[in-house]
């Protein structure tokens, strides 16, 4: 048994377990929960346990690990649908600069996660794979993109799981699951060779896992740019894992309670962060509320135009293999909404809307300086996780269900669009005993001040033993 991927780590450095054992006990603990939550879309089991026979290379020694069904994890003679019966036949043909840099840390993949469709929502179902549930609620979604990512960790699957993030899709299934969840600066994670930039560079890789020390580690292993990324973070000065160690000064943090698109916070949501206000004071920091320097009524509709055109590129490129009509039936009810609504937006306006954003990111840094802000400090999610079905847009109508994605996620995008290291921490948990993450954003290059913070965090009020609904069943009939 393990905790966490460092545990784990341990373990398996020290030859106490074998990488094999390693994976086998992942699948036993993936058959007795995968019925109840549906958390693999491509399963890899005979590659695994071929490479668990062979000698591992880097800091993870062979430790089982799972992949989100995207493309930037290209996997080489794997199939790679991205949630959507359109692509049920892709096959990769060569892997990613992201999965060689997991192979090169010793990492073992054993399987592709459930995703939405294209990664685009903030739920994980699709026609393909079907729907996943949330370890802590089952009639809960886990939150997307990555949820099939997040399920499978909180569920003690794995300890660590990769996932992605363009507008929250790290974070906002980090929040609904009680886990750790960072998006890294822009350009710290190469996206190559096949991708430059996705969402015009508001997205970004990334992982959830259990603990802030893991994802020091992952994050580690896996930074560095490579020739060919349009952009690139400057490289770490030292490894996160060190910097994350080091006493850091009392800082400065603002504390932001409302909403940037404008719309309600749930009551939850307020104290989550509010009470992660106080906790940082309590560990010596000065916290001050304040609001963004973000106008909603502007934010919001041009995110949705900003979004859905972005979105609309693979469904462009798709056209070139299926005609419309075939291509209509094999996609899923909201992305046949943002073709249908967005797709004939002109180039220019998309031009008009990233020079916005840019604005808002000079915006956002000069607000940081006037305050003197070393980070500011948010829930994560506006609310706690949604029913299963909430965004179906087959049923709501794809207008209702963007409102929706909005108002239930409003701080993440932020950091996506300027660029900002941000990390959710577990930290509060409802009446009912569904978790609500907490948010830290930083400044660019600096994800080794939100690591620390965070661990500061995790160290004043851990959250490592707390075990959702699914995992405490199945690990007591481990014990």
């Amino acid at each position: 048994m393990w905790d966490d991927l460092f545990d784990l780590t341990v373990l398996l450095r020290g030859k106490t377990i074998h990488p094999r054992e390693a994976l086998a006990e992942s699948r036993a603990r993936l058959e007795r929960v995968n019925r109840f939550l549906n958390v693999i879309a491509v399963p890899m089991w005979e590659k695994a346990f071929a490479r668990a026979e062979m000698p591992f290379r880097g800091p993870f020694h062979g430790a089982p690990f799972l992949l989100k069904d995207s493309v930037t994890a290209a996997f080489n003679g794997t199939a790679q649908p991205l949630g959507s019966t359109a692509l049920a036949a892709d096959i990769s043909s060569r892997n990613s600069f992201l999965t060689e840099k997991m192979a090169s840390a010793g990492l073992n993949p054993f399987a592709k996660t459930t995703t939405s469709e294209f990664s685009v929502l903030i739920d994980t179902f699709s026609s393909l794979n079907g729907t996943t549930h949330n370890p802590w609620d089952l009639a809960k979604s886990p939150g997307g993109s990555s949820g099939g990512s997040a399920a499978a960790v909180a569920a003690g699957i794995v300890p660590a799981a990769h996932a992605s993030d363009g507008a929250g899709s790290i974070r906002l299934p980090a929040s609904f699951c009680g886990l750790v969840g960072m998006k890294p600066t822009r350009g710290r994670i190469s996206l190559g060779p096949s991708i430059g930039e996705t969402l015009n560079g508001t997205a970004c890789e990334g992982v959830v896992s259990v603990s802030v020390r893991d994802t020091a580690m992952l994050l580690d292993a896996l930074s560095g740019a490579r020739h060919g990324d349009p952009y690139s973070a400057p490289p770490l000065a030292e490894p996160l894992l060190q910097t994350m160690g080091r006493p850091r000064k009392r800082l400065r943090i603002g504390l932001i309670t409302s909403s940037p698109f404008g719309d309600e916070v749930s009551d939850d949501a307020r104290e989550a962060a509010t009470r992660a206000g106080l906790l940082c004071e309590q560990l010596g920091h000065e916290v001050f509320e304040t609001r963004l320097p973000i106008d909603g009524s502007e934010l919001t509709p041009k995110y949705k135009q900003f979004y859905s055109m972005s979105c609309n590129r693979t469904i462009n490129s798709l056209l070139q293999t299926f005609d419309s009509s075939t291509l209509s039936s094999k996609l899923d009810a909201f992305q046949i909404f943002l073709w249908e609504k967005y797709s004939a937006m002109p180039a220019l306006q998309l031009l008009e809307i990233i020079n916005y954003f840019n604005r808002i990111t000079r915006s956002v840094a000069a607000w940081m300086e006037e305050l003197r802000c070393d980070a500011w400090l948010s829930p994560t999610t506006a609310s706690t996780a949604f029913d299963i079905g909430f965004l179906d847009a087959a049923r709501f109508g794809g207008d209702r269900v963007y409102d929706r994605f909005l108002r239930i996620n409003p701080f993440t995008p932020i950091a996506n669009i300027t660029g900002a290291p941000a990390i959710s921490v577990p930290l509060h948990w409802t009446s009912s005993n569904l978790p609500l993450g907490v948010q830290l954003v930083g400044r660019q290059n600096d994800e080794g001040l939100l690591l620390s913070l965070a661990r500061q965090l995790e160290l004043a009020k851990p959250w490592k033993n707390r075990l959702p609904a699914v995992s405490a069943r199945y690990r007591a009939q481990l014990s």
